[in-house]
């Protein structure tokens, strides 16, 4: 039983993978895996795991040495050849000596911003009782959409029993969820041609927001006449009720409510009548279309850079809107559709605005018709909203089909292209914002 469940345990853990390596995307597909892929992909992780890259070169000057000393042993190639082999010999015992078994504590965010370099921040300890020599922490090339802003965390020397802290940054250049492998603290002691390495920890999840510049200025009406009943009590941290004016005194009023000035002017009891604060709600609504892969063999593959370009762009354009609402006397409605319906609620004390920006940064491009999706599901709920602001990706008639079943409900509505702007029917008030000018903080105001 022992060894079937150790047969299990090994099993699962080759089909797994190697964590600390981009496995590509044939094999990190959750259908069938190949075997034979999986067993080149752990040579190939093992191989960058354990040889450096002086190693590797001198690794690959031997292999060819050797094929043109085998002509004749006292050719000076083949000493030359013996000469490197020895320093690996060399490098394996006295780094097998003094390989390193430390304790990895990783402090890294759950949340950064796309763009913006973050630190991460180790602290290491020497659990052997010889020196850790030459040590380096995540060294490695990261999984996809991260990179080092600056060197690995180093350290020439951890004593016995020793703590030290090491500081590194990362950076990753666009929005979504990434995946940090688990610590690693690599040792090249003492020749650097072979990595003595231990793991420590677990693998670490960051949500990447989407970088955006703020508004300085956002046109839009609150909608509060269109409001339903409900949503002027979402939020009551900081809420005050505005004085509205006085009347007689009836039965059940509260008492403390009395204007005794007024009473004594009239003769008889006036209270004080009080109206209650209302808040403003805008729909956020977000395209997210880009046409099917197979129309990109016609289209060709320029067109789903510019749709991805696009779409950074609009998580960019709603992260600000979201943020300048946030500030503002707004409740927000974000809806987002793809293969999933996002219907997100935030602003004043509903919920945080990393909330939401935790929800622009995870939504992808949809290769089926969102508004086919969206129509049902959202023409009522904005109607009750009163104004919408919409992100586009494209314009055609079903999103100008959408736009006006919008104000024939009596919601106003402004709609944003991301495209640069062209000749051709749009609607009054359409604003053209191009991935650049979103990109580098030209659009200030809607």
């Amino acid at each position: 039983m022992k060894l079937l469940r150790f047969y299990k345990r090994v099993k699962l853990a080759f089909y797994a993978g190697p964590d600390w390596i981009e496995l590509p995307s044939y094999i990190r597909r959750t259908g069938y895996k190949s075997p034979t892929a999986l067993l080149i992909a752990w040579f190939f992780a093992i191989y960058i795991r354990v040889v450096s890259i002086p190693g590797q070169a001198i690794l690959i000057s031997c292999i060819f040495m050797s094929y043109y000393s085998m002509v004749s042993l006292r050719n000076p190639i083949a000493m030359l050849t013996m000469l490197l082999l020895s320093f690996f010999v060399a490098d394996i015992v006295f780094g097998f000596i003094y390989r390193p078994r430390l304790k990895v504590c990783r402090r890294i965010p759950d949340r950064v911003r796309a763009g913006f370099p973050f630190a991460v921040e180790y602290v290491l300890t020497n659990l052997r009782r010889l020196p850790a020599w030459d040590i380096s922490v995540d060294s490695m090339k990261l999984k996809k959409g991260l990179a080092h802003s600056s060197p690995p965390g180093s350290a020439v020397c951890i004593l016995p029993g020793a703590d030290i802290k090491l500081r590194a940054e990362f950076v990753s250049p666009q929005r979504g969820l990434r995946e940090v492998a688990a610590p690693m603290a690599e040792s090249s002691f003492p020749l650097g041609l072979l990595k003595w390495s231990c793991r420590d920890g677990a693998p670490h999840k960051i949500l990447v927001h989407p970088h955006f510049v703020p508004l300085i200025s956002m046109d839009l009406p609150e909608g509060a006449r269109y409001q339903k009943p409900s949503v002027s009590m979402l939020s009551k941290i900081g809420e005050s009720t505005d004085f509205h004016g006085c009347r007689e005194f009836r039965t059940g009023d509260n008492p403390k409510f009395i204007h005794w000035r007024s009473s004594a002017r009239k003769g008889s009891l006036v209270v004080r009548e009080f109206r209650e604060e209302r808040i403003g709600r805008v729909a956020l609504i977000v395209d997210t279309y880009a046409p099917p892969k197979k129309k990109y063999l016609q289209l060709g593959r320029s067109d789903e850079k510019t749709y991805a370009e696009r779409l950074e762009a609009a998580m960019s354009l709603a992260a600000a809107v979201a943020e300048f609402s946030s500030k503002q006397d707004y409740v927000l409605d974000l809806f987002a559709a793809g293969p999933d319906i996002y219907h997100f609620q935030g602003g004043r004390s509903l919920s945080h605005f990393d909330d939401m920006l935790d929800i622009l940064s995870t939504i992808q491009l949809s290769r089926t018709e969102p508004f086919n999706l969206l129509e049902p599901a959202v023409l009522e709920e904005v109607a009750g909203i009163g104004a919408a602001l919409l992100i586009l990706l494209k314009w055609d008639l079903k999103r100008e089909r959408f736009i006006e079943e919008l104000r024939e409900n009596g919601v106003f509505t402004k709609a944003v292209l991301v495209a640069e702007k062209t000749d051709g029917n749009f609607p009054s008030g359409m604003i053209f914002a191009s991935p650049e000018q979103i990109r580098d903080g030209k659009i200030r105001s809607i």
